[in-house]
């Protein structure tokens, strides 16, 4: 696959020569998912490849190639920019992948949560400040609507974590308490947003030029307002390390 890519990759650069678009390193985002870093040149990396290493994960990544495009065509200019540009998409012996232009910057989350227990505090809530203003910029690009409480599907996301997590004792209860909320609730409407979907520090970047968000997978074009905004501040507890 990599020699596959490289040739996509020097098709995209325009490349002259197959040895000035290498992989700098290969990364396994999850046990299905993996990253291949091009560079060319002096340009450290120029692209990213996301390949899928099992079939079963081709979904998925179309997935989060479609809703790249989709995010970007709802974005007003101002914030377009923040996310990853896809510059094409194939298969390759039944594994798809898609090329996007390399994001650079820190993780929020390492920005942020070293920082926060000791010295430059300041730095740390200017940080988190871009990155929950960027996310208010979002939330604010969205088209007027509302849905109700039991078409957000929360219920399944409430299973999905019990299954995964195994909660007991007073998480379990609690738990429960808050799908029978839900469900007592499913007829009310509330304002529906833009969401990510998986808006946490580690898929925020920061750099002088401002910030850029990755992983669009779980992207939704209507969703409640608290959800991406609950997820990041859960994610910038100071670090106990």
């Amino acid at each position: 696959m990599i020699e596959h890519l490289r040739r996509i990759v020097q098709d995209e650069l325009r490349t002259p020569s197959l040895a000035e678009a290498v992989v700098s390193r290969v990364e396994a985002e999850t046990q299905a998912i993996l990253y291949f870093f091009f560079e060319e040149g002096e340009l450290l990396p120029s692209l990213v490849a996301k390949a899928s290493s099992d079939p079963a994960a081709n979904g998925e990544l179309r997935s989060e190639r479609d809703n790249l495009a989709r995010i970007r065509e709802r974005l007003p200019a101002s914030i377009r920019a923040c996310v990853p540009r896809v510059r094409g998409s194939g298969e390759w012996r039944g594994h798809y992948y898609y090329l996007q232009d390399f994001v650079r910057g820190v993780m929020a989350r390492s920005a942020i949560r070293p920082r926060i227990p000791g010295t430059g505090r300041a730095g740390a809530l200017a940080d988190a400040q871009r990155a929950w203003e960027w996310l208010m910029m979002l939330q604010a690009a969205s088209s007027p609507a509302k849905l109700a409480i039991g078409e957000l599907g929360f219920r399944p996301l409430i299973d999905a974590y019990a299954a995964s997590f195994a909660p007991a004792g007073g998480e379990a209860t609690h738990l429960e308490t808050v799908a029978a909320e839900l469900a007592r609730r499913a007829g009310e409407r509330v304002p529906a947003v833009l969401c990510h979907g998986d808006y946490f520090s580690g898929n925020v970047l920061l750099d002088a030029d401002g910030v850029t968000v990755i992983d669009w997978r779980y992207f939704r074009e209507a969703y409640h307002p608290c959800f991406d905004p609950l997820l990041f501040v859960a994610t910038l507890r100071p670090s106990r390390a």
